[in-house]
């Protein structure tokens, strides 16, 4: 428009949700990866301090550390996968109503060839 701005119908709106969901669900968020990353590098700082002769709070602290690390990664995935789910149950209800219909149209085709003209 003059004003430099955009119309958009309810169904782009719609649509450009849809494609947000599906990035977010699909993707991981930068945020994410970065924090995955990031825990990586923290895991192997922890490798590199971890000393035999170390005293047992010291071990226990790093192993601590790595626990707490190691489960927002897991807590991230986790996330994920539950969402995935969820997409997968909703597709296969999907699924199934189609092979619902095209059984429904099988048996309207089979009954309109068998039917007298």
């Amino acid at each position: 428009m003059d004003g430099g701005f955009r119309l958009y119908s309810e169904q782009d709106v719609k649509r450009v949700e849809h494609i947000r969901r599906l990035q977010d669900l699909l993707g991981i968020a930068l945020a994410e990866i970065k924090e995955m990353v990031e825990a990586e590098e923290v895991l192997r700082e922890l490798r590199a301090q971890y000393r035999p002769d170390s005293a047992v709070t010291e071990k226990r602290r790093q192993l601590e550390r790595a626990i707490e690390v190691v489960q927002r990664q897991y807590t991230i995935v986790e996330q994920k996968t539950e969402q995935m789910e969820e997409m997968k149950a909703h597709l296969e209800e999907r699924l199934k109503t189609f092979d619902r219909w095209a059984k429904e149209l099988d048996e309207l085709e089979e009954k309109a060839a068998v039917a007298p003209s």
